[in-house]
């Protein structure tokens, strides 16, 4: 099956969006797994190249990028719920809805 037309919002709004369920589940153990690896950190880790052999950043400066990464990302899953559902509130309860 093709992608749909990112500007298509009769397509977008046909992709398949697992249930509530699926979603807070992975998302508890994505929490659990990186809480554990993030509390087990110490300083000195955090400045340690994962891979010594290998030119790269820092644990901290990925851990930086991921979080930046992570909230520009944010931004596109809020702009296709807006294109997916008329009234989309961002974030929920602001009363903010994208409108075609």
């Amino acid at each position: 099956m093709d992608a749909p037309d990112p500007g298509d919002r009769l397509g977008l709004r046909a992709v398949n969006i697992p249930e509530m369920e699926v979603l807070i589940g992975y998302l508890e153990a994505v929490n659990a797994r990186t809480s554990e690896y993030l509390g087990q950190l110490t300083e000195d880790d955090l400045w340690r190249v994962p891979d010594p052999a290998q030119t790269g950043p820092s644990k901290v400066v990925s851990l930086r990028h991921l979080i930046t990464h992570k909230n520009h990302h944010q931004g596109q899953i809020d702009f296709i719920r807006g294109l997916q559902d008329d009234v989309w509130d961002l974030p929920p309860g602001t009363g903010m809805a994208l409108t075609p």
